[in-house]
């Protein structure tokens, strides 16, 4: 436990699994944070210090960031499309302020997560489901809300479906309808700036989209390390 004012990992240090950091740290870039420390509060996190781990759920890996206040209300983040965990605000310390453990979640394909398994398809409101379960279940945690923005409302809402007994609340925050909702004249008229890019994804071979797309909405080719 590290409760003094210190500089932590500007060599590229790892705080490992298991530590935890009490008020009043450092924390710098190139720093790696394991998902199963915990963060007291009034830490200053550099940009491009990693915050969190991995998750493994069978043979896929999924990246998280486990922020705010260690001994507050559970939320799990998930972000839009596309998008990763770090679209959260940038500033964790306004999460441990109202009391909230934000574990913000990469899904699957995005930033340092695995994509789903293959052959999923239409099954993966419960992949989602199950992949939830499998990061409550390695942080200990029984239940928390689920808080889904953008293109993430659709594994929110499967999430709270499927696994209700690990879903306290769900909040959707601006969400995106199912990709077969524009077949809608109603929904098209209202959602008519998304049409190009769905009329694109319609167009190309499956797994193409996000390479045809990048250029557009991040800089390219893609810094993993970043994401």
């Amino acid at each position: 436990r590290v409760d003094f004012f210190d500089a932590i990992g500007d060599a590229g240090a790892v705080i490992e699994a298991g530590a935890r950091l009490g008020p009043n740290n450092m924390v710098w870039s190139n720093a790696t944070v394991c998902h199963d420390c915990t963060i007291g509060s009034h830490n200053f996190i550099a940009a491009g210090a990693t915050l969190g781990g991995h998750v493994t759920v069978g043979d896929r890996t999924l990246r998280l960031d486990d922020v705010g206040d260690p001994d507050g209300v559970p939320v799990l983040y998930l972000h839009g499309t596309p998008d990763s965990r770090l679209s959260r605000h940038p500033d964790d310390g306004l999460a441990a302020t109202v009391g909230v453990r934000l574990l913000a979640l990469d899904r699957p394909g995005y930033g340092g997560s695995d994509p789903l398994p293959p052959g999923t398809g239409e099954g993966w409101p419960a992949v989602a489901a199950a992949d939830t379960a499998a990061v409550l279940d390695a942080l200990g945690i029984e239940r928390c809300g689920v808080l889904a923005w953008s293109g993430g409302a659709l594994a929110g809402m499967a999430v709270a479906a499927l696994a209700p007994e690990r879903v306290s609340a769900l909040v959707v925050v601006a969400g995106l309808v199912p990709r077969q909702a524009y077949d809608d004249p109603d929904v098209r008229a209202a959602g008519a700036a998304r049409l190009d890019t769905i009329e694109l994804a319609d167009s190309l071979p499956p797994g193409t989209l996000g390479e045809a797309i990048a250029p557009l909405v991040a800089p390219y080719p893609c810094d993993r390390a970043l994401a």
